[in-house]
């Protein structure tokens, strides 16, 4: 008798074991599920407010002599590279080139501090740079080393 309660209380551990297993596994790809859907659609949201401006601004104005049009700097779709197509990465200068003419843009005086290398913010890999403003401010960069896109920007008195 005492020998088949041992049993039964496997045999519930068990069970229980399972259910615990279970249940963390679809918590895992629940997870997983959510992480690609924000990924999805922060790559269709990717451009910050004034970049929107800027597109706008560039879309409305009359093309100049010299300066191609939206479409043309457009490349085709089939011209875009897609899936495991090797792609041209921005090299470190064209990362701090990009990450320079925001702050101009801002009126932030800032010089280069460092960079991280490339890493990853929210799936897409990035250049991770940082520049110390004349104010003791730092602002850190993460730009898309595919598009040049700027995915995110905090400034903070960190150090």
């Amino acid at each position: 008798m005492d020998r088949d309660k041992r049993r039964f209380w496997i045999i519930i551990a068990s069970i229980a074991a399972a259910v615990v297993l279970l249940l963390g596994s679809l918590y895992i790809a629940l997870d997983f599920i959510e992480e690609w859907r924000e990924r999805q659609q922060f790559t269709h949201q990717r451009e910050l407010p004034r970049q929107v401006e800027d597109r706008d601004r560039e879309r409305n104005s009359p093309p100049t002599q010299g300066q191609p049009s939206e479409e043309e700097r457009t490349p085709a779709p089939e011209q875009r590279p897609e899936g495991n197509q090797q792609r041209r990465q921005l090299s470190l200068d064209e990362a701090r080139e990009i990450a320079e003419k925001y702050l101009q843009s801002r009126n932030i005086d800032a010089s280069f501090r460092n960079h991280s290398g490339i890493d990853r913010e929210a799936g897409i890999r990035v250049w991770e740079l940082e520049y110390r403003g004349r104010d003791g401010l730092t602002h850190e960069f993460y730009i898309d080393v595919y598009t040049g896109d700027i995915v995110k920007f905090e400034t903070g008195d960190w150090d």
